[in-house]
């Protein structure tokens, strides 16, 4: 799949490499890379609310789509589920598949069939020109979306955008596929939501939960809080959680990924032009030169 866009704007940030260490203790825990293309910059934040838009605009569609309810009313099916969606610049659906192990088989491959036909209009002027990946949970008829296994509305977390590290081509050997990556960043999401909505309100923050995932289903978390406040024991509660869901499984090498999420009404945002990409200061110990990510940092920081 030519990109990795789901719901609330996710952006895919291409190779990066991490160059030396000048200018990086200035930043703490804020966003800091060293070169990355042109052409692999993440968006804006006009740029993600506008795909934001269109992925809601996309959902409404589906939720009012009769056909699409015929489909999962005749097969009975019950449990809410996530679909992923290719779409081109004018709305026509290139791709779709649907949350593994959810629906049976039948019922994935008739919702995919049916996706392929519709259109869900141009992309609002502002957005990529280029085919996009959009996440959504399906609910089917009578079913609520805390059923769809999604964040419910009234949580104080909200994912803003998923940052990925590595080119497309390198995800796709070692994911296989979008969904069940987005499988588990949903996982991740329903995690942390859990864990803020049973704290006391604090004020707002914006930050980027940075995972990261190696073969054998090891993973590890590190949070990037750029100017927000946040405490070491609320760092260490929010990568406990991470790292206690199961990660999905890779192979050929390491994948990572961040998760930017406002909680509590949100902060001071941690990516900006000049750092378009959250970047944990831990994986710049002992760096020297230019080191990839993950595979080079992951090789130095963990064993």
């Amino acid at each position: 799949m030519r990109q990795w866009m789901a719901r609330r704007g996710r952006v895919l940030a291409g190779l990066v490499l991490l160059g030396g260490l000048a200018g990086c203790a200035a930043q703490g825990d804020a966003a800091a890379t060293g070169p990355v293309g042109a052409a692999q910059v993440p968006a804006g934040t006009a740029q993600t609310a506008l795909m934001a838009r269109y992925g809601e605009r996309m959902a409404r569609q589906v939720r009012s789509d009769r056909v699409f309810d015929g489909i999962l009313e005749r097969a009975h099916v019950r449990t809410g589920f996530g679909v992923l969606a290719v779409v081109t610049p004018l709305g026509f659906v290139q791709k779709a598949g649907v949350q593994a192990g959810v629906v049976p088989p039948a019922v994935s491959a008739a919702v995919i069939r049916h996706l392929l036909g519709v259109n869900f209009g141009r992309f609002l002027p502002g957005m990529p020109d280029r085919p996009l990946m959009f996440e959504f949970p399906v609910q089917p008829p009578g079913v609520g979306a805390a059923a769809a296994g999604g964040v419910r509305d009234g949580s104080v977390f909200r994912q803003q955008e998923i940052v990925l590290y590595q080119p497309n081509a390198v995800l796709v050997a070692r994911v296989g596929s979008a969904v069940p990556l987005g499988a588990y960043i949903k996982q991740l999401d329903a995690s942390l939501a859990a864990s803020f909505d049973a704290m006391p309100p604090e004020a707002g923050v914006t930050a980027a939960l940075v995972m990261g995932v190696k073969p054998g289903m090891k993973s590890r978390a590190w949070v990037v809080t750029g100017r927000n406040h946040m405490s070491a024991a609320l760092i260490d509660k929010i990568e406990t959680v991470a790292e206690a869901v199961p990660a999905v499984p890779v192979q050929g090498g390491p994948i990572a990924f961040a998760i930017i999420f406002n909680v509590w009404g949100g902060g001071v945002p941690v990516t900006d032009a000049k750092h378009p990409v959250p970047m944990p200061r831990q994986w710049f110990q002992g760096a020297v030169g230019n080191v990839e990510v993950p595979d080079g940092v992951f090789a130095r920081i963990w064993k």
